[in-house]
């Protein structure tokens, strides 16, 4: 296990040129494949050319670290020269890029925007400062802890991309945690963070660009300042300081509608049908979910087709086509997660596809979980099982009929389009994983262009409109300051800036990180742990098992002795124990709640004390306990 994570000492003067490089390589990759696909990119301006550059060559620069992991060569080395291959390969595309962006610049004074517009821009410029600073510290959120960020490093630990026993999520799609692994190798965790930093920013770029081609720019400001603020569950901002997927999955979505605007209104090229397409598949690729939306662009190209007078077998043909793109850049993570778990959909249809690991019964618990108990108060105090199916069953039911009722009156097709394609993809949302509203947070953009496209139909560019969106923004802003700025921003401050060093601040921001010091420092390089309760381990540089709760059976919660008896099998001889977190409580899959409580069985049985942190405890289990090996072997196949 000799690979580790780069650091920045001063993340604000070494982390933004890496992220300004590495998106302009990715941009210039996608402006070199709409150029390829002979786009007429008059039916675009620069920006909209841009953003949709950028999101296209962010979804193919997935593929370098992927095909490295694949093929068992995924070292910082390798990474390199592929990065190397690609800026020699792009280079004329990148001066192009650059020029392109240089002068998009310099023309912005001509004509000149509205007063009223630049005055708001330069409110949300603060939200995005601070947003900047939290994103250039140290990882912290559990989620980029868990699986985010502790995916990709421990593939680089290993050279390759293989089967991560317990990180539930690292058998879906993660292209957007591959983007992660190239800061990860060569540079540094908080230059992975700008990434997801960046996409957002491009995604909110692209709806303004959106609602500006659909209407105007102050529907496109409308929407942008709304869904910057999000609703309850789902912020936005805030997500881009973290190491996420979520606004990489929006920035697909708004670029794949906006390139489907772009060829409905523009020359009869096909050529945006396929970055459609293509922004619609890397988003499946960022979060499985996504499929639907490639399946929706085909039946809108039909319907369109349909229109323009072209046969009805032309019509299906082509928009068989999208959905058959769309699943392109999905393709390679179905083969890897049928190659590792035998289920190419993991985690759905286990009862078809045996999956490794996973029963059809934990399944159900999994799926009952997320779709009825992870919204509406924790562990469902307030509303029984049957209230909840009620209520998915009903508000899924409104948003079909609302979105039919809209259709049938909007005037304009592109309005039609915007509401069938947000209407759906809302309805799937909501059937599949209730009101979490932080899972539809790619179709928030969309319903909000709606509601700013129907009320500009009222109130087009009355004098109270650019004043509202002025205030809003100046309000937005305010908001954001006073609820982030002490101490959280000040402390992301001094550890962007570097006057906090790195070690400090984990050790003030986390509680644990003393216990992985001291594993990363005493524990045998070959030793593997049990975490139980909400400790990720991303910090810890030994191997670690997580008992998650979802039911599955690498690690048996069914009975005391099967627990005990998977840990001996996968020489587990250390734990760290969060008395006060918890496993996942599936509700229906009992066997989930039994997490905690057969860890604290077994210290209490057969472990040792080794080191404390607040409430988090480290054990050696001693009972368990054997000379362990001091090399790194991967967790199933022993090989080092």
């Amino acid at each position: 296990m000799p690979f580790h994570v780069p650091t920045s000492a001063i993340p604000i003067l070494q982390d933004p040129p890496f992220m300004a490089g590495l998106l302009l390589l990715a941009t210039a990759l996608g402006y070199r494949a709409i150029r390829i696909l002979r786009a007429p990119l008059v039916d675009a301006d620069a920006l909209e050319r841009g953003v949709l550059a950028a999101a296209v060559g962010l979804g193919f620069l997935q593929f370098l670290p992927f095909t490295l992991g694949m093929i068992g060569v995924l070292t910082p080395a390798a990474i390199w020269i592929g990065l190397a291959v690609l800026a020699a390969f792009l280079l004329p595309d990148m001066l192009r890029v650059a020029k392109s962006a240089a002068k998009a610049a310099s023309t912005l004074k001509h004509p000149q925007p509205p007063a009223w517009l630049i005055a708001g821009s330069l409110f949300l410029l603060v939200p995005a400062v601070i947003t900047l600073l939290q994103a250039l510290c140290p990882p912290t959120d559990y989620d980029a802890l868990q699986y985010h960020l502790n995916g990709p490093k421990r593939w680089l630990q290993w050279g390759r991309i293989d089967y991560l026993p317990t990180l539930v999520h690292t058998n879906q799609p993660m292209g957007a945690e591959m983007l992660y692994t190239i800061p990860l190798a060569v540079w540094s965790d908080t230059a992975a963070k700008l990434i997801h930093f960046s996409m957002g920013m491009i995604c909110f770029l692209a709806i303004y660009l959106l609602g500006k081609r659909l209407r105007n720019p102050a529907v496109g400001f409308a929407a942008m300042l709304l869904f910057m603020a999000g609703v309850p569950g789902a912020y936005p901002m805030r997500l881009g300081g973290g190491a996420n997927i979520d606004l990489g999955i929006a920035m697909e979505t708004v670029c794949a509608v906006l390139a489907l605007i772009l060829w409905q209104q523009g020359v009869r090229s096909n050529a945006w049908l396929v970055v459609a397409a293509l922004c619609a598949g890397f988003g499946a690729s960022f979060k499985l979910t996504g499929l639907f939306l490639g399946v929706l662009l085909g039946i809108l190209v039909l319907f369109e087709l349909r229109r323009r007078g072209e046969t009805k077998s032309a019509a299906i043909r082509r928009g068989a086509q999208v959905v058959a793109i769309s699943l392109l850049p999905l393709a390679p993570w179905l083969f890897k997660t049928w190659l590792y778990t035998g289920n190419p959909v993991w985690p759905l249809l286990s009862s078809i596809f045996p999956s490794r690991d996973w029963s059809p019964e934990a399944s159900r618990g999994f799926n009952e979980y997320f779709k009825y108990y992870n919204w509406g108060g924790s562990g469902g105090k307030f509303l029984s099982l049957s209230a909840r199916k009620m209520i998915v069953f009903g508000t899924t039911g409104i948003t079909l009929l609302f979105t039919a009722l809209l259709v049938w009156r909007w005037k304009d097709r592109e309005g039609r389009y915007l509401t069938f394609v947000a209407g759906i993809l809302l309805a799937v949302s909501l059937w599949t994983t209730g009101l979490y509203f932080r899972y539809a947070i790619q179709i928030l953009p969309l319903i909000f262009l709606i509601v700013f496209m129907l009320v500009n139909e009222r109130a087009r560019l009355a004098r109270w409109v650019p004043a509202a969106l002025l205030a809003g923004s100046a309000l937005f802003a305010v908001n954001y300051v006073r609820g982030t700025w002490a101490p959280t921003t000040a402390a992301a401050m001094a550890a962007a800036t570097g006057r906090l060093d790195r070690h400090e601040y984990l050790s003030r921001e986390m509680p644990i990180f003393p216990i992985w010091d001291f594993v990363n420092a005493n524990l045998p390089t070959g030793a593997r742990l049990l975490t139980v309760g909400f400790n990720a381990s991303y910090y810890s540089d030994r191997y670690c098992y997580v008992p998650d709760g979802y039911g599955r059976s690498r690690i048996r919660l069914d009975e005391y002795e099967n627990f005990v008896s998977d840990l001996r099998r996968d020489n587990i001889r250390y734990m760290v124990l969060t008395p006060a977190g918890s496993t996942a409580d599936l509700r229906t899959y009992n066997p989930s709640r039994n997490g905690i409580p057969f860890a604290q069985r077994l210290v209490k049985e057969s472990g040792r004390e080794l080191c404390a942190a607040a409430q988090d405890k480290l054990y050696v289990l001693d009972t368990l306990n054997a000379a362990g090996a001091n090399t790194w072997t991967h967790p199933d196949t022993g090989a080092h």
